[in-house]
């Protein structure tokens, strides 16, 4: 037994609860009672009630791996850690406690999403201050694909889209790590959209979009990572063959409903196959005389 299984104890009550595992890693000294036996732990010692100090094995012959030892604990003994030994520490403990929170919501975790609340986990919306990833490490419609805040609306919402399938190619072991690859098969109302002609909104980040020129009424939403960084930025979202996604619905007032989209464009020549490139909210009545309930193809997300 080494001193990583301070965090682990895979198999006592201790692991069942996320709430003790939050204990364990930020207390300076633990008092664990297991079913063997009850162990003391802090920053340098690990020590049965028998008293065998356990060895840091991680230390001892794995130098050149990451290690699992609490940050605070390299910090004041080793000296700063480096940013490589915390980024691998602080992915260790998200795979740790996200696997108990896993447990708890009974689905199977995709890209940062969980299967069993997919439709409504794809409702994320982004801020201004997003910006592109450099490389791929998610899918478009994973919060995982750009860098910056993010928020989630506190409104419950009902579904409108329906998932048909969906893959996920993780790379590695870790089924919460980096992705290689993702799509989602989505049955959903597919709408058509223009940008309109009032620019005012982009001094807030945001942009208007209608569902055609004609229609007076205008959509708020904002494109994931297109905003002031670029020079003109509202010609190059014009540039783009927009369509919203209607994915969920909720009321703020009991006169109307609201509809979350998301924005999309196609990755190619096939219409079949988009990529997420934004985000959406309208009244019904923003969508003008279309019928959002009858406009249901099936596509690809990617």
């Amino acid at each position: 037994m080494c001193k990583w299984d301070l965090l682990t104890f895979r198999d006592e009550a201790l692991s069942q609860r996320g709430w003790t595992f939050q204990e364990r890693l930020f207390s300076r000294r633990n008092l664990l009672f297991a079913r063997d036996r009850v162990y003391f732990g802090c920053g340098t010692s690990f020590i049965s009630e028998d008293g065998i100090e356990l060895i840091d094995v991680l230390k001892a012959d794995h130098t050149n791996q990451p290690p699992h030892r609490l940050i605070t604990d390299q910090s004041i003994y080793d000296g700063p850690a480096p940013p490589e030994n915390e980024r691998a520490h602080w992915n260790e403990l998200v795979a740790l406690y996200t696997q108990e929170y896993g447990k708890v919501l009974g689905g199977t975790y995709v890209a940062g999403l969980w299967d069993g609340s997919l439709v409504q986990g794809l409702s994320w919306q982004s801020s201004e201050e997003c910006t592109a990833v450099s490389e791929y490490r998610a899918p478009s419609w994973s919060w995982a694909s750009v860098d910056g805040p993010l928020c989630k609306s506190s409104v419950t919402t009902e579904p409108i889209a329906s998932v048909m399938g969906l893959h996920i190619e993780v790379d590695g072991k870790n089924p919460y790590g980096r992705v290689k690859s993702g799509w989602i098969k989505i049955e959903v109302p597919l709408v058509p959209l223009v940008l309109s002609g009032d620019n005012s909104l982009l001094m807030f980040g945001c942009i208007g979009l209608k569902t055609s020129d004609e229609e007076e009424n205008c959509l708020t939403g904002r494109v994931d990572t297109i905003n002031s960084q670029f020079d003109d930025p509202a010609e190059t979202i014009r540039a783009m063959k927009l369509f919203g996604l209607v994915i969920t619905d909720f009321s703020l007032t009991p006169e109307e409903p609201f509809y979350f989209s998301l924005l999309v464009t196609p990755t190619g020549d096939d219409l079949g196959v988009l990529k997420r490139v934004g985000w959406t909210l309208g009244r019904e009545s923003d969508y003008g005389p279309l019928d959002l309930r009858a406009l249901r193809p099936i596509v690809t997300l990617v």
